[in-house]
């Protein structure tokens, strides 16, 4: 072999090493089975990127069949998650770079947040684009066993009303601290949300005898992920009981995706007894509101006017874990509840709760935000598939 084949030969085994270990490539493919399209988060575990060759995630690149940038998060549980969009009966590729000059992650223009708020008595505030969420903690227990003005006592959660897709929280806690009160709808929505001792928008409760017992505020909370796409954090509640029950520990562990109105809720509970049902209760506040159920897609919703506005609170479980429901009413403030009884599995079960307001223009009417439910219920008996390759 003369010396310029053997350069040539040495020349090339070298772009190749070099290729390989500065532009690994590989294919996600996500699958759709439902008859309509679908803009959901899918989460990859890193180990199967890379199985599959791909390593130094944070440089990683993921684009579309047509070339475009995807958004992205990693969580801390090393979760790649990717938004995809896929047809009705079809499937969606990407391709995802592992570049030593990779341009990285799309820059989002929405994104998900959460964080205990200190500075109004220990709220815990969460949001993402559509909807945004908050409830009572220890300082806000306190006051209220102490009889001082300002606290709450109640482990129900407020829906916070926005009517924009970028973070408010911490724009209104601001606001509201120089003066501006987030009490009003100054253009981008407003606190109007009445929770008190009631469940709110999906707290929790235990139903014995007649009657719902529940948890006081969280005392603890661990901030686990926040980002473009997804927010995970858990609430911890001290020892209660229910009745002839006791409650050794409950702890919340929440996730709200980006474009979601609801957030997934997985509650533990755990006694010396047998937990066999738990309930989680939606807040009826005006006598005109409509409950309306699906036991076998496993959605419950209250459609109710609110204030200027009309406003449809809603719980998602799978059917198989729905005892039964139950359209509560009565004229003792804060205790009439559309309560949707599940059964817990080792003192654990999941739900999905959250809300559309009117005014946010999301949706055109109860209509269309229940068809959401219907549709958002089959994505769950049938989530999209992921293969890597």
């Amino acid at each position: 072999m003369n010396f310029y084949l053997k350069s040539t030969l040495f020349i090339c085994l070298l772009a190749c090493i070099h290729l390989s270990c500065s532009e690994q490539k590989t294919t996600i493919t996500v699958k759709n089975d439902l008859d309509f399209a679908r803009k959901e988060i899918v989460q990859i575990p890193i180990d199967q990127l890379q199985g599959a060759g791909i390593s130094g995630l944070s440089k990683v690149e993921i684009t579309d069949q047509n070339g475009a940038r995807m958004l992205t998060q990693i969580t801390s549980d090393q979760k790649l998650l990717l938004q995809t969009t896929v047809g009705a009966k079809s499937q969606s590729s990407y391709t995802v770079r592992s570049l030593d000059q990779a341009a990285g992650a799309m820059e989002a223009k929405a994104s998900t947040f959460s964080r205990i708020v200190p500075e109004r008595i220990d709220d815990y505030a969460w949001e993402n684009d559509k909807v945004a969420f908050r409830t009572y903690g220890p300082e806000a227990q306190r006051i209220t066993e102490a009889n001082e003005p300002g606290g709450t006592l109640s482990s129900g959660i407020d829906c916070w009303l926005k009517r924009v897709d970028y973070p408010i929280i911490n724009k209104w806690y601001k606001q509201d601290k120089e003066g501006i009160s987030y009490h009003k709808d100054h253009g981008e929505g407003l606190d109007n949300y009445h929770v008190g001792p009631s469940r709110g928008c999906g707290g929790i409760g235990l139903y014995r005898n007649d009657t719902l017992y529940t948890s006081k505020n969280f005392q603890r909370w661990n901030t686990i992920d926040e980002g473009p796409l997804q927010t995970n954090f858990t609430l911890s509640y001290d020892p209660w009981t229910a009745g002839d029950l006791s409650i050794k520990r409950e702890e919340k562990a929440f996730s709200l995706d980006l474009g979601n109105n609801l957030v997934r809720v997985e509650v533990t509970l755990e006694s010396d007894q047998n937990i066999d049902h738990a309930t989680v209760g939606i807040a009826i506040h005006d006598p005109n509101a409509q409950a309306t159920t699906d036991k076998k897609a496993g959605w419950f919703s209250v459609w109710s006017p609110h204030e200027a506005s009309e406003l449809g609170t809603s719980i998602v479980v799978d059917p198989k874990y729905v005892i039964g429901s139950e359209d509560f009413r009565t004229d003792e403030k804060d205790k009439s509840h559309l309560l949707v009884h599940v059964k817990p599995v080792g003192g654990k079960f999941v739900y999905y709760t959250g809300f559309t307001w009117m005014k946010s223009g999301q949706f055109a009417g109860q209509k269309e935000w229940q068809e959401y439910l219907g549709k958002f219920s089959q994505r769950l008996a049938s989530p999209l598939s992921v293969s890597v390759n």
